[in-house]
């Protein structure tokens, strides 16, 4: 099981020195409240939106691009306190410098239709030999099996992961229908949860390890965080992300493997409620 600190946009404060000092520390941060990685994303607004068609979120996009020459420092910092980092990207000509410094590589929903970028993500992923997270939120089962189609004519990724996903910040619990996991489970390696779920509750989570998500991505908070953040809509803070984790460790634990075996609690149940020969309870020592 992997459980991934999503920072989104959540490092950006107003100075930008700051900002820095900010994602730097959130990686100690979220390895402390038990990520087994972080994951930043790297876009530019000039390769997402219209200047003319779309000028506010232009501008607020613009905003919150992280600096390519910072993942060195990130990767450094990630390796020492060991945990991976990854990052969502959002045009090809971002994936050739981000890729040295990456544990990982994850695709957004918004993106599942975007061929020239799956493609040369999922060249860069196998050429690397990481593993390819992709996002379906929104998407169709017609938008999916395409998808599957699709990436089947290149390389494959070491590990491909469909990411079961509702597109709504934040998600209600009642909508995230959980059983599509088990539509995607044949059509990845692997399949996980990016869960918009916020704080409220971590049982959307645990019934998704159940179906058989491996790979869970939140929404990640450091302390200090701009409480104006788009993200923090559905981000939580180190504490609540402590819990999510050892919540799912829990449940990991009670769902345990998928064989039936001889719990050590119950061994002497074999011993005294086993019937013998006769029918009759303790067996000797001897009967079948």
């Amino acid at each position: 099981m992997e459980i991934i600190a999503e920072v989104g946009s959540t490092w950006r404060l107003p100075d930008m020195a700051a900002s820095h000092d900010l994602a730097q520390a959130s990686i100690g941060q979220a390895a402390r409240a038990g990520a087994s990685a972080i994951k930043y994303q790297v876009f530019r607004a000039d390769s997402l939106y219209s200047k003319e068609r779309a000028p506010e979120l232009y501008e607020r996009t613009k905003r919150y691009e992280l600096p390519l020459e910072w993942l060195p420092e990130l990767k450094t910092e990630a390796q020492k306190h060991g945990i991976g980092l990854w990052t969502s990207i959002f045009a090809v000509d971002l994936i050739e410098p981000a890729l040295p410094y990456l544990d990982g590589l994850k695709v957004a929903s918004g993106d599942l239709t975007n061929r020239p970028l799956l493609e040369a993500m999922a060249k860069a992923a196998a050429e690397a030999e990481l593993p390819l997270a992709i996002s379906t939120g929104a998407a169709t089962p017609t938008e999916i099996n395409d998808l599957y189609i699709y990436l089947r004519q290149f390389s494959a990724p070491r590990r491909l992961i469909l990411m079961h996903c509702v597109s709504e910040y934040p998600a209600l619990e009642w909508h995230m229908n959980l059983r599509a996991i088990s539509y995607l489970r044949d059509r990845a390696d692997e399949v996980g949860l990016s869960d918009h779920t916020g704080a409220h509750s971590n049982l959307v989570a645990q019934l998704a390890l159940a179906l058989g998500a491996t790979v869970f991505e939140k929404h990640f908070a450091p302390d200090g965080a701009d409480m104006d953040n788009p993200d923090m809509v559905v981000a939580i803070d180190r504490i609540a992300f402590r819990r999510y984790v050892d919540d799912l460790e829990r449940a990991e634990a009670i769902l345990g493997k998928p064989v039936k075996t001889v719990q050590k609690s119950e061994r002497s149940e074999r011993v005294w409620a086993r019937r013998g020969k006769d029918g009759l309870r303790p067996k000797e020592d001897g009967d079948a």
